[in-house]
């Protein structure tokens, strides 16, 4: 997937996105001229420049080469601290700064609480994670993570536990 986010527009926060061919051509026409942010989403490639601005002007030729490498990869499982159960949907986030831009890459976790991440850029990032309802994160279990990431990098057993959320009711009066 190919995304452009528009410059031009402080009110503007959707980008227009099209996907590729089986060759990685693309092709969008319907884009104002000015300044856009490019960012590429692939299962296992990453960016080489992360992102990519470009200027498009209506009298010039448009054409974009994203080169893309081979991503690094993140994985472990999210799993409940006292049964040692996995946990389903937690919200794992690789985050760090870019070439100067905050970066969030993120997975679910499946039925049996396992995660991976593919595709991710060189360098640092801190890994965490978001737990789904019922579930709240334990400060001292879930901690955040620092990473370092060369291309082809396979880090493993990036592991996390959550606390199942308990409730509590009860009434203010006035004496």
């Amino acid at each position: 997937t190919v995304k452009f986010l528009s410059m031009n527009d402080p009110y503007d926060t959707f980008p227009i996105s099209t996907s590729t061919d089986e060759e990685g051509r693309f092709s969008l026409d319907s884009l104002a001229e000015g300044r856009y942010e490019v960012t590429v989403i692939h299962n296992e490639l990453a960016m080489s420049e992360f992102p990519i601005w470009t200027d498009l002007h209506p009298d010039a030729e448009n054409v974009l080469t994203i080169y893309m490498t081979a991503g690094g990869t993140v994985s472990g499982a999210v799993r409940e601290m006292t049964s040692d159960e996995g946990i389903f949907a937690a919200t794992i986030q690789v985050g760090g700064v870019k070439d100067g831009i905050w970066t969030i890459f993120r997975a679910k976790s499946d039925e049996s609480g396992h995660y991976v991440i593919a595709g991710l850029p060189s360098g640092r990032f801190n890994v965490w994670a978001s737990p789904p309802d019922g579930y709240v994160v334990n400060a001292e279990a879930a901690a955040l993570r620092e990473i370092t990431l060369s291309k082809r990098d396979s880090i493993e057993n990036i592991d996390f536990l959550l606390s199942a959320s308990t409730a509590i009711s009860g009434a203010v009066v006035d004496e």
